[in-house]
């Protein structure tokens, strides 16, 4: 097979820029016994056997981190991995008007980050603050944005600090939501229960 013969192209007007109200009622295309038919996700417990969900409990860090460079300069870190045990010291993505290198300083309130190498496309960047008062997390909640995904033209909103995240998040790590978990909500659950559905975690961070 080749890769790009998956490829296609979706048209932005059909691009969702806000989520619906109400998380199950998303659209779903079913293929039953080669019939398409259109579809909500809330409709789940009538369309299955019973059968075991596993779901990611992983929670979305605010990971998109809008600074300063030290020439005043706009610059922007998303969060990807962390290298060591204190997560002080990250693996991130980063743009600014010129590409960010080695040895540059970018300022974010009252904590510095230091870039200390370029690899692979990413950057490996060492955050430096009063974190013997406040832990790093507390300061990504407090200063970063919801890391939407590319193809939502828009600036996160207070909104999605919950509303991108899925019901079963409990463990902070991810920098992107699992997606087709933001369509489950507390009714849907009920109803997959009722109808003999079993329900298992595991945490996978995106």
């Amino acid at each position: 097979m080749r890769v790009d013969d998956l490829d296609y192209k979706l048209p932005e007007a059909l691009i969702a820029q806000e989520p619906l109200a109400e998380r199950s009622a998303a659209r779903m295309l079913v293929l039953n016994r080669g019939v398409l038919e259109h579809r909500r996700v809330r409709e789940l417990p009538a369309l299955l056997e019973p059968s075991l969900f596993v779901v990611n409990q992983t929670r979305v860090l605010a990971a998109r981190l809008r600074g300063q460079k030290s020439t005043g300069g706009r610059a922007e870190l998303l969060l990807v991995e962390p290298v060591d045990g204190q997560k002080l010291l990250w693996r991130t993505l980063g743009t600014a008007n010129k590409p960010l290198k080695a040895g540059q300083v970018l300022h974010f309130d009252d904590v510095v980050a230091r870039i200390e190498a370029r690899e692979e496309g990413m950057l490996r960047v060492r955050f430096e603050g009063n974190f013997a008062s406040r832990s790093f997390e507390s300061f990504v909640a407090a200063a970063g944005e919801m890391p939407l995904p590319p193809y939502i033209a828009r600036r996160a909103t207070a909104a999605d600090a919950e509303r991108y995240q899925t019901i079963f998040a409990s463990e902070p790590g991810a920098v992107a939501a699992p997606t087709a978990g933001l369509h489950f909500d507390d009714a849907l659950v009920a109803a997959l229960d009722d109808a003999g559905h079993r329900f298992t975690a595991v945490t996978l961070h995106v």
